[in-house]
């Protein structure tokens, strides 16, 4: 299964993209904030169950869950109060990298959406760019609205930072 996974993370998600776009317009669903939203959490998918595995592999040791289930402790129990507080850093920082990813995504939302209207950030910048080809005074809307953008990443980053603080201690005290 996991050397599944591994492969699923090689294909390129542009090869991908045609296909997701026919079937999206099969079913009706092109045009719609929804399946940007399911196209790029499925697309994430493959990554975020590889680095998961590698994730837990190196940061709970063996011996910490064995000792638990000599405690007494389920299988729910031991993931639930012993190994998800040692993983919280890893996964919130796969959390950031696959929120980033979603959130500067151009392709998808190019691919998937016709009416301007709800093109996101982006793609909005990415408009008002060409235009200021030939209207120079659009170029100070393009890099504030650059800058703009940046402040929900820069915001996630900063109220995540104590946790991966913490999580780079969390094997040190005894």
């Amino acid at each position: 299964m996991f050397a599944l996974v591994l492969i699923a993370t090689m294909i390129p998600a542009t090869v991908l993209a045609m296909p997701t776009y026919l079937l999206a317009s099969e079913i009706g669903a092109t045009n719609t904030y929804s399946v940007i939203i399911v196209v790029s959490v499925f697309g994430a998918l493959p990554f975020g169950l590889y680095m998961g595995r590698v994730f837990s592999s190196t940061h709970v040791p063996d011996e910490v869950v064995e000792a638990a289930r000599v405690d007494g402790a389920s299988e729910f129990v031991i993931f639930l109060r012993v190994a998800l507080p040692m993983m919280r850093s890893p996964y919130l920082t796969l959390f950031l990298l696959t929120f980033n990813g979603i959130w500067n995504d151009f392709y998808t939302p190019l691919l998937m959406l016709s009416d301007h209207m709800l093109y996101p950030l982006s793609l909005g910048i990415y408009g008002w760019f060409k235009e200021a080809a030939a209207h120079p005074d659009l170029y100070p809307m393009v890099m504030v609205g650059s800058v703009v953008s940046l402040i929900p990443v820069v915001a996630l980053f900063l109220s995540l930072q104590k946790y991966w603080k913490s999580g780079l201690t969390t094997g040190a005290l005894k």
